[in-house]
């Protein structure tokens, strides 16, 4: 099926782009609510039944090295297209499983499919954007996103009160066919001709001698640790709670989520500062074709002042407002 005419700008319908970045964020907090029912259908104590969202990481984490390559290899349309289904069929895998193994393992397939939403889909922003209309639009992107780990705990809740775990397997799976429907009508094919696969360990060596990635790196994996870890536990700590049950939870995430958005708003506006003191005041807002956002005044007492290439950031800097 040919993908149907997009806007100039060359990007599907932004409804599309959010669907496609939430759906692994909803996939994983969803099955949140039902992890008490999970353990009573499988006879299994709560740290076990907690292995489910464990598991859900291992696959993700796999499967962003699969998918970022493959979006080089194949193509972005094919990466897309070819991890949906991958994670319907995981999906619907733990839903038949017979076996609690069973169960782990289509939860990990699962996870390993849906991790194309993340990396492919913001590839294919960074094939037809670049600059300050990407940061903005990763910025609207935020603000709408915030919301999407309200939305799994609150779909949640309601739909295992009624159906128990099974029923929310089901509704992945149906979110899940659906974007995959969508994708085939609309997704674009984004890929350069010049762009080719990158060999994984000469990019493994570039990311890991990249400092302000590391950094980076470090600090969104303990804030999913964090997160993601009360999501797990979460449900047996709480118990049953009126009204929205466990969705008051990621409500409150999400109000915080929406709050950092609007805040990371104004970075733009403000003046990043590096670790050399006569630096400080070097740092303005300036257009340059090595860093799309800043550009270093260089002094002499830190003369290697630049930009990250991996990020397109200053190397060693902080945020401090104006």
């Amino acid at each position: 099926m040919s993908p149907a005419r997009c806007p100039r700008d060359g990007l599907p319908p932004r409804g599309l782009i959010i669907a496609l970045l939430a759906l692994p964020q909803i996939a994983e907090t969803i099955l949140a609510p039902a992890l008490p029912d999970l353990a009573r259908h499988w006879r299994v104590d709560a740290g076990t039944a907690q292995s489910v969202m464990g598991v859900f990481f291992l696959g993700f984490a796999v499967g962003v090295l699969l998918w970022g390559h493959l979006a080089d290899a194949w193509g972005r349309r094919p990466a897309l297209l070819g991890g949906l289904a991958t994670g319907l069929a995981g999906t619907l895998a733990a839903l038949l499983a017979t076996r609690y193994e069973l169960l782990l393992l289509g939860r990990f397939i699962q996870a390993l499919g849906l991790a194309t939403c993340s990396v492919t889909t913001q590839t294919l922003l960074r094939d037809r954007l670049s600059g300050a209309p990407l940061t903005r639009y990763f910025v609207t992107l935020g603000a709408v996103l915030a919301w999407s780990p309200a939305l799994g705990p609150l779909a949640g809740q309601l739909v295992s009160d009624r159906q128990g775990y099974p029923g929310v397997l089901m509704a992945i799976a149906l979110a899940v066919g659906l974007a995959l429907l969508a994708g085939c009508a609309l997704l674009p094919e984004t890929r350069g001709e010049s762009a080719r696969p990158v060999a994984l360990p000469a990019l493994a060596r570039r990311m890991l001698g990249d400092r302000s990635l590391r950094c980076a790196a470090l600090q969104v994996a303990g804030l999913n640790l964090l997160m993601f870890s009360f999501y797990s536990a979460g449900p047996f700590m709480t118990g049953p709670l009126p009204g929205l049950g466990f969705g008051w939870i990621g409500l409150a995430v999400a109000l915080a989520g929406s709050l950092g958005a609007l805040f990371n708003r104004r970075l733009p506006t403000g003046a990043w500062r590096t670790g050399c003191a006569a630096c400080w005041p070097a740092w303005r807002p300036r257009r340059s074709s090595s860093c799309s956002i800043l550009r270093p005044a260089r002094c002499g007492r830190w003369p290697r002042c630049r930009c990250s290439p991996a990020t397109g950031l200053p190397s060693r800097t902080c945020w401090v407002p104006r």
